[in-house]
């Protein structure tokens, strides 16, 4: 369960920076490019339990994409916040 813990921790961080860096890269609608980051995490982390079923419990999978997507959309969140500000 820790490491768990610890996946989980490291994907919502570095989906925080990914979605940073990609409203940095697109220059505007930093928190739209946040939440289409999290769209695309989901629907790659969809794809794993279909190539390899079983191999590991369903509901371990759902909490580490859902980590990453919730990163993504906070880290835009982030990048919205920060570019009202500049």
């Amino acid at each position: 369960m820790p490491v768990l813990a610890l996946l989980s921790t490291w994907l919502l961080c570095f989906g925080m920076l990914g979605a940073v860096v990609a409203a940095r890269i697109a220059g505007r609608l930093p928190f739209q490019h946040g939440v289409a980051l999290a769209v695309v995490t989901i629907g790659l982390g969809a794809i794993k339990p279909l190539l390899a079923p079983g191999a590991e419990p369903l509901w371990s999978h759902l909490v580490l994409v859902s980590s990453g997507a919730a990163g993504a959309v906070l880290g835009g969140a982030i990048a919205a916040r920060r570019s009202k500000t500049e």
